[in-house]
């Protein structure tokens, strides 16, 4: 099956309960068509204790905890790109909370628009 979008998220030392927020707006979206493979990569960037002896990934399709011992976003970016397998690759904060169509609106934007090479959003914060 081929992989239309890699969800990823590059991590050191990221606090839980805010990780743990963040996985769950990953579980909670909707409008994806059964055509709308996907993936989880968790770029564990040199984190102690390392992420996979805390984070859980139930729920989450094709999850899986990558660990890059080289510290620094570039390194754990780098990783990202050798490991991803889909078409899009949709970056994410350890510390966001998805809306719950943000997956559905990414490929909606990138099936508009062949020659689309990149998108943003906005971000709000949250006090």
């Amino acid at each position: 099956m081929s992989l239309r979008l890699s969800a990823i998220i590059c991590a050191y030392n990221p606090q839980r309960a805010y990780l743990d927020e963040t996985l769950d707006s990953i579980r909670a979206q909707v409008d994806l068509s059964p055509n709308d493979a996907w993936e989880l990569l968790l770029i564990d960037n040199a984190s102690a204790p390392a992420l996979d002896t805390w984070v859980n990934l139930t729920g989450l399709p094709n999850a899986r905890i990558i660990r890059e011992d080289k510290l620094g976003l570039t390194h754990a970016r780098l990783r990202s790109f050798s490991e991803a397998r889909g078409e899009i690759l949709l970056y994410i904060d350890d510390d966001n909370i998805l809306a719950p169509n943000y997956f559905a609106e990414t490929l909606a934007a990138f099936d508009a628009d062949g020659a689309l090479g990149a998108t943003g959003g906005k971000s709000l914060p949250r006090w």
